[in-house]
């Protein structure tokens, strides 16, 4: 008897001297189970991490340096994934930019036949369509103006032609352009601050946000109607901005009214719908974004504001 329980002490005390090592050492392998799988995840977080701060547009491969080899396969496939996706976004921006420019010559032709039209003596029953003819072209020739901006606009193959140029004198090209179709709806339309400031950047394309600003006031704002041009500093972001006292856009059409080709219903204009979608793309090309709010200024309307970040504007 005494025996046994001699030997069940000797096998307790066996237990113990071999399970106490293992249970002072479990600390310890949790630690470095813990240490070892955060530094083999860390170039996964780099990773996660590079392509929160991706632009929109960029669709560059994912570098494979230091990835584990169990998930290189996966960045591979999705390497892969987005050279398709590049190269189908460059090929449909080039094919609309070609088939815009293939079409820009001819459309300048024909508002030179349609005047020669216009001054031959007609018929009564046909005396209106050669200004029928010329309307219908100057939509057209708008419609082909915003393709080839918003093509410009998408496409990173267009080195940037950077200069420093305040804005002041963009809105006044742009007030120029527009003001026979202001002063033929009897609108109030210029330039609501005083003062300048300069940016550094490409003209065209600044032009090209504040233009497709003013001209989208100028077509949905009735007649008689006031449309206000502007700028102010907002901290890290330079707001560029359009303010009218038309009918606006519902709060629950104003993300879609991003989209390309998007055109609200009921507005009575032809539009294109393009316009504000290449506002958005310049403003994202800037590091910026664009907000559509109720008019501050007016009892009623629509303010539009392109915030373009600083940083790139230097």
């Amino acid at each position: 008897m005494q025996e046994n329980e001699y030997r069940e002490d000797l096998a307790a005390d066996a237990a113990r001297q071999s399970v106490l090592p293992l249970l002072a050492a479990l600390p310890l392998m949790i630690l470095l189970t813990v240490w070892i799988t955060h530094k083999a995840m860390r170039p996964v977080r780099k990773l996660s991490q590079s392509l929160e701060q991706r632009r929109i547009n960029d669709l560059s491969a994912l570098s494979v340096d230091n990835i584990p080899s169990e998930i290189r396969g996966f960045v591979t496939a999705i390497n892969l994934l987005l050279k398709r996706a590049d190269e189908d976004i460059r090929h449909r921006q080039r094919f609309v930019a070609d088939a815009a420019h293939e079409l820009r010559t001819p459309m300048t032709a024909l508002p030179l036949q349609a005047e020669r039209l216009n001054n031959m003596p007609l018929p009564p029953d046909a005396a209106r369509q050669p200004a029928v003819l010329q309307q219908s072209i100057r939509r057209n020739k708008h419609l082909l103006e915003q393709l080839l901006a918003l093509a410009r606009s998408q496409s990173d193959e267009i080195p940037l032609t950077k200069t420093t140029f305040g804005l002041q004198s963009r809105f006044r090209q742009v007030l120029q352009e527009l003001m026979p179709l202001a002063l033929e709806k009897c609108q109030d339309i210029g330039v609501a601050v005083g003062g300048d400031v300069e940016v550094s950047a490409d003209e065209t394309e600044i032009y090209t946000l504040i233009k497709t600003f003013a001209d989208n006031a100028v077509r949905y704002t009735p007649p008689e109607g006031r449309i206000d041009l502007g700028f102010t500093d907002e901290g890290k972001y330079l707001a560029v901005w359009v303010e009218d006292n038309g009918k606006g856009i519902p709060e629950s059409e104003r993300a879609r009214v991003l989209d390309p080709f998007y055109r609200i219903l009921g507005t009575e204009q032809q539009g294109t719908g393009l316009g504000l979608s290449i506002a958005d793309t310049l403003a994202k090309k800037y590091g910026g974004y664009l907000e559509l709010s109720d008019s501050r200024r007016f009892g009623r309307g629509l303010l539009i504001r392109a915030l373009l970040d600083k940083e790139t504007l230097k």
